[in-house]
């Protein structure tokens, strides 16, 4: 899974894509699945599954974290975490950090 990125920054209500890539030898299909909290991450509001790309779109702090994603072959299971985490917002007025909302200024 070298191709997969290990941390991802995103704003509230800003989508991101966490991708899981694994490097396969063989023709057999994978199987991908998602968890948080060690909690199994089904379609919501805020995540969309798209087999080895989970669509984040954080809403409030606690959407950010770190996610697993566990990509079996019916035989092996291997899994790689990606961590979500928070920036500004695109308009330049506040980021959020844990939960806590910061308010810049421009001067």
């Amino acid at each position: 899974m070298g191709l997969t990125r290990l941390e991802i920054t995103a704003s509230l209500g800003q989508p991101a894509n966490l991708g899981c890539y694994a490097n396969v030898t063989n023709t057999t299909s994978l199987t991908y699945s998602w968890a948080k909290n060690n909690l199994t991450v089904t379609q919501s509001s805020t995540t969309r599954l798209y087999e080895n790309v989970l669509v984040v779109t954080p809403k409030k702090a606690s959407d950010f974290g770190m996610y697993e994603c566990h990509v079996t072959d019916g035989v092996t299971i291997t899994k790689c975490n990606i961590t979500l985490l928070p920036g500004c917002n695109n308009t330049g007025e506040y980021c959020i950090y844990g939960d806590t909302k910061i308010v810049l200024y421009h001067s």
